[in-house]
């Protein structure tokens, strides 16, 4: 007869075998998953990113991550920035509870500036940006709102352009100023009601009314178009794309870093937006307090939209004073018309004051005047 005792030395012992060897397995089984985690690989210079294992075992031992720029780490999560433009091999290793030692790799793309560190330099110097209306040069024949437009701002030393955002009847957004293709393409109707292959049936008519060859390009196109080589400001507050299509789009082009998102007076566009991401880059009316008080509560610079009439007015000043930088607009105006004539007096009321950034229509007279002055 088995005493019990010996009964139960006997179930402890094949249950910790049975124990042992289901952890071993299950951990053979995750090593296979085992890859390295990547918040964006494609960022910019100077944004923060983090680097994590993913499927990671709970138990190993000497986990080492090389970073591919000379430095290493032996944490888990890593919050890691690059300085230059480059592509970086990142490799991970560990040993896992079995004993067998593990090896990941990833890469990752550097390209390009972000606003993360151009807002903090900014802050620090009197240069001021120019940002082109609707991507539009001094180029007539070529479409606003277009690939070509985009392409012709980063030569003319554009620092940021300007897009705008509809959703089509197959849910695609693409980057037009109108809610109807009448007066932008050859074709008509409301984006609303029309998928993007029957948009892109007709052709983008050119700043004089002349068709061209180019179609309607995606907020994703016209993205890539541009990354590593200028900023974006994309205007959806009054359209009908949402804060979370906009920035998911953002977010897989690894271009957080490098868009503002107009968020207009809407605050709660601004909570929507920081729900999403933190470090998204909210660009609000900067009128009102109430459309960027949220703003405050971070210790890095944001820039606010403001009218070229409102300089010197009270909201102005106090955003200044507030630690905000100030963007004005010169549009829907005579200010472009009598400053292309010579006559500079108003340009220079408003760069001598506290503007950071200037949007227009005519960026390469903007530009060439801003250098004369030492402003870029």
């Amino acid at each position: 007869m088995v005493h019990k005792k010996s009964i139960t030395l006997i179930f402890i012992f094949f249950f910790s075998v049975f124990v042992f060897y289901a952890c071993n397995e299950e951990d053979d089984i995750t090593l296979g998953e085992v890859s390295i985690s990547l918040s964006n690989s494609f960022p910019a210079q100077g944004e923060v990113i983090t680097i994590k294992l993913h499927n990671m075992p709970k138990k190993i031992k000497d986990l080492h991550f090389d970073f591919g720029d000379g430095t290493e780490s032996s944490d888990a999560l890593n919050y890691k920035s690059y300085e230059k433009d480059g592509t970086y091999i990142i490799k991970a290793s560990f040993i896992s509870s079995t004993g067998k030692e593990v090896f990941c790799e990833s890469s990752l793309k550097v390209e390009g500036f972000g606003l993360t560190n151009k807002l903090k330099e900014l802050k620090q110097n009197d240069k001021i940006w120019v940002m082109a209306h609707r991507g539009t040069t001094a180029n007539k024949t070529i479409p606003e709102n277009s690939i070509a437009a985009i392409q012709a701002c980063f030569k003319a030393g554009v620092d940021v352009v300007e897009i705008d955002t509809y959703v089509t009847k197959d849910g695609q957004i693409v980057v037009c100023h109108d809610p109807t293709i009448n007066r932008t393409t050859t074709g008509s109707g409301k984006i609303a009601d029309l998928t993007l292959n029957e948009i892109r049936q007709f052709k983008l008519r050119d700043l004089n009314g002349n068709p061209t060859n180019a179609v309607m390009p995606t907020l994703k196109e016209a993205l890539l178009a541009g990354r590593g080589r200028i900023l974006y400001n994309i205007d959806y507050s009054p359209r009908d794309a949402s804060t979370t299509g906009i920035f998911n789009i953002v977010n897989e082009c690894g271009m957080i870093d490098r868009c503002f998102f107009y968020t207009g007076n809407k605050p709660a566009y601004v909570n929507e937006l920081f729900q999403l991401s933190l470090n998204a880059h909210a660009y609000p009316w900067g009128g009102s307090l109430t459309n960027y008080e949220q703003l405050l509560n971070y210790p890095r610079p944001f820039f606010l939209q403001f009218d070229f009439s409102q300089v010197g007015q009270n909201s102005m000043i106090d955003a200044t004073k507030r630690g905000m930088l100030v963007s004005v607009n010169i549009l829907d105006s005579d200010f472009e018309n009598t400053f292309i004539s010579g006559d500079f007096s108003q340009m220079d009321n408003l760069i001598n004051g506290d503007v950071r950034m200037i949007q227009t229509d005519i960026c390469e007279n903007v530009i060439s005047y801003l250098r004369i002055k030492g402003y870029r």
